[in-house]
């Protein structure tokens, strides 16, 4: 089983969260659920004539 995705808040994450605690909240959130479906789905992008 894969583990979970960890992601770190950054700089600019940190202060959203100062300045407007629900919008950082929903920021991670969605970060976090990019790294999932980024481990899940692998990377994305075209393949083209790879």
């Amino acid at each position: 089983m894969k583990a979970l995705p960890t992601v770190q808040p950054t700089l600019l994450d940190r202060a959203i969260g100062y300045v407007a605690p629900a919008r950082a909240l929903t920021r991670y959130r969605d970060r976090v659920q990019f790294e999932a479906a980024a481990r899940f789905f692998g990377p994305g992008g075209y393949q083209g004539a790879a």
